[in-house]
C-alpha cells in the first residue's frame, strides 16, 4: 500500500505500478488506475436502445427496441480514457425452439462478451471489455433467432450503461505467484 498526499482535488490523477525483486527485475506496468476526486460527468454513459443510430433488424418496443431477427443495433461511444468497462445491458427475452436469446456486446464489431438473455422481465446483464480510449462502435447482437409459429425467440434491449471499472481502485502488478514471507525475509 502506498499513501499520497496533497493531491489537487480539481485534478484527475493516473496511475501503474510495477514490482521488483532483490535481483533488480522489474515487472511490467500494472493496470491503469484513474483517480478523480471530482467524480467527472463522463464516468457514465447511457444509451437508450431506441436512440442507437444503427438498427440492422427489429423494431420499437415499449421501453426500447425489439430485435426479431438475427442482427444488432449500435452506437458510437467515446471512450475517455483506456481501461476495464462495463458494459450493464437492460434485456428480456422470448424462449422458443427450447432457447433463450443469445446476446453479444461488441466493440468495434468484435465480441467482447456473451450471455443468454434468460428472462422475460427485464435484467441488468454484465459484460466488462478492456476497451483502448477513442470513439468506438458499441453493439448489441442477437445471434440465435427462432422461428416457427407459433414460437418466436427474440431478443429485447432497453438500454446500455457504460462505466469505467476500477476507479479509485489499487493498481495491481503482476511478480510471480505470491508467496509468504517472514519480517525481513528476502523473497527470491
Amino acid at each position: 500500500t502506498c499513501t499520497i498526499y496533497d493531491l489537487d482535488e480539481a485534478k484527475t490523477y493516473y496511475f501503474v505500478a510495477r514490482a521488483y525483486d532483490t535481483e533488480g527485475f522489474e515487472s511490467a506496468d500494472s493496470n491503469e488506475i484513474r483517480y478523480d476526486p471530482l467524480g467527472e460527468p463522463n464516468d457514465e454513459i447511457t444509451v437508450e436502445a431506441e436512440d442507437m443510430a444503427i438498427k440492422t433488424s427489429g423494431g420499437y418496443t415499449t421501453d426500447g427496441w425489439n430485435i426479431w431477427s438475427n442482427g444488432y443495433i449500435a452506437d458510437d461511444v467515446n471512450f475517455q480514457t483506456q481501461g476495464t468497462y462495463t458494459f450493464d445491458v437492460t434485456a428480456k427475452g422470448s424462449f422458443a425452439g427450447g432457447a433463450w436469446p443469445t446476446m453479444e456486446v461488441r466493440i468495434d464489431q468484435t465480441n467482447v462478451g456473451t450471455v443468454t438473455v434468460d428472462s422475460s422481465n427485464w435484467i441488468v446483464y454484465t459484460i466488462k471489455a478492456y476497451i483502448t480510449s477513442g470513439t468506438h462502435e458499441v453493439a448489441i447482437a442477437f445471434t440465435n433467432d427462432y422461428y416457427n409459429p407459433p414460437e418466436d425467440r427474440n431478443l429485447l434491449i432497453d438500454k446500455i450503461i457504460v462505466t469505467q471499472f476500477g476507479i479509485n481502485e489499487p493498481p495491481i502488478a503482476d511478480a510471480g505467484p505470491d508467496q509468504t514471507a517472514n519480517v525481513d525475509q528476502v523473497i527470491p
